[in-house]
């Protein structure tokens, strides 16, 4: 019996060994790859299908995003009110998300519900009709909700340091304008479902608890499509940025400034890239970053101010993004490149190294809690043609990353001259 009067050792997340658990993974009849994490103590489920159907696809502007919402919306046999209102009578989630490269399908349900709703979503998958009073009512909406979020600063200032940073003929950086909603048709929207679902390239993540059955209902609802043909991601190049500097102002009366500052960066397989995530960590990655502390807590000039890498399959960017009141934003701007200067010319110190090792640390392993998340993990490590070594990686560089080494990639990477610097008011 352990002496309750004595507190338990202190254990600092950084001693912890993080694994991460296994993914099991079979083909179906038609080699369609099914990946799955059996778990977790209740009896939920989640499933992905993740077709290669995003906009980077898309020969007119809208038109991924447009099938990902309108697809579950009729078929053959089912209304778009007679689809939502099965999913909801088991108590089940179902949504479409549309990504640059990807449409992620994901449904959540009881374990117990499976049998019952896995036709559905083969359903969906395979007969689609796109009804007009559904595309009308989508475009409609699409536009209204345009003509707001133009009117706000940080949406601009995300659609518009994209064009700023990969070209506005480059699927990273294209923008829907209105006019674009305005052309969509059903022509383009059905042709894009026939090439992209129908004829698609496929991959289907499982993760939680589930009877034994579990895959011979996968094999009999989707082994016997015609689909999980590969794709290739079409060439995409970068241009020599037009501006590096803008200053946007789309309300003369706005008292807000959104701020964005980013630059593109090598992609996860670079050997930096690791690295440059326990440095990104320090610089502005987490509450207590050199951003926050600076520009947040001491200067006061923003609620919050974050820096990070976002990735996709072709190109990475470094970023931060904050909103400010508009007369201190070139005051924030400037204490932004003090903090890049800074970490290129002084270590970091061995103490706030720890400190950012234990959060880090502490991420992952909150990463891991439950079969869902570890899922979230694996379906990344696959859909970017990575494996286990990639975690094992990242764990092994935050633990033993050095001072040193964080400042040569400074040195590298956080030079103020090659980040593109935008203000929307």
């Amino acid at each position: 019996m352990p002496d309750r009067k004595k507190a338990p050792a202190l254990k600092q997340p950084n001693a912890y060994e993080v694994r991460l658990p296994a993914c099991e993974k079979i083909e179906l009849k038609n080699q369609v790859p099914l990946f799955y994490v059996k778990g977790g103590a209740e009896p939920v489920v989640q499933i992905e299908w993740v077709l290669r159907a995003g906009n980077i696809f898309e020969t007119n502007k809208g038109v991924a995003a447009a099938v990902a919402a309108l697809f579950k919306r009729g078929t053959g046999k089912k209304s778009a009110f007679e689809i939502s209102r099965q999913f909801e009578f088991f108590g089940a989630s179902f949504q479409a998300a549309c990504q640059a490269e990807y449409v992620v399908l994901s449904l959540e349900t009881l374990s117990k519900y499976i049998g019952e709703l896995l036709p559905l979503v083969r359903e969906l998958l395979t007969d689609a009709i796109f009804p007009d009073d559904e595309f009308e009512l989508y475009r409609q909406n699409s536009i209204q909700h345009l003509q707001v979020y133009l009117k706000k600063s940080d949406f601009v200032a995300d659609r518009e340091m994209g064009t700023m940073l990969f070209g506005r003929n480059n699927p990273y950086g294209k923008k829907t304008a209105i006019a674009d909603l305005d052309k969509l048709s059903l022509t383009d929207i059905k042709n894009f479902y026939e090439k992209n679902y129908l004829d698609g390239d496929l991959k289907i993540f499982a993760s939680g608890q589930w009877d034994k059955d579990f895959v011979e209902l996968m094999e009999h609802n989707f082994g016997d499509l015609n689909i999980g043909n590969k794709k290739v991601l079409p060439d995409v190049e970068t241009q020599e940025p037009e501006i590096r500097k803008n200053d946007l102002v789309i309300d003369s009366n706005g008292v807000q400034a959104s701020i964005r500052i980013a630059r593109i960066f090598p992609d996860k397989k670079h050997p930096d890239f690791q690295k440059a995530l326990v440095l990104n960590t320090i610089f502005g990655g987490y509450f207590g970053s050199r951003l926050q502390s600076n520009i947040r807590e001491d200067k006061g000039y923003t609620y919050g101010i974050y820096s990070y890498l976002q990735f996709n399959l072709k190109y990475t960017l470094w970023g931060i993004s904050t909103e400010s009141g508009k007369e201190v934003a070139d005051a924030a701007i400037s204490e932004v490149y003090k903090e890049m200067v800074r970490l290129t010319k002084e270590e970091v110190p061995e103490e706030e190294l720890q400190l950012v090792r234990n959060y880090s640390i502490g991420r992952q392993l909150n990463g891991l809690d439950g079969p869902f998340r570890i899922m979230d993990w694996w379906r990344m490590l696959i859909m970017n043609d990575l494996d286990e070594k990639y975690f094992e990686e990242r764990i092994r560089t935050i633990k033993t990353v050095t001072p040193g080494e964080l400042l040569e990639i400074a040195k590298k990477y956080l030079k103020p001259e090659d980040f593109l610097e935008l203000k929307v008011v």
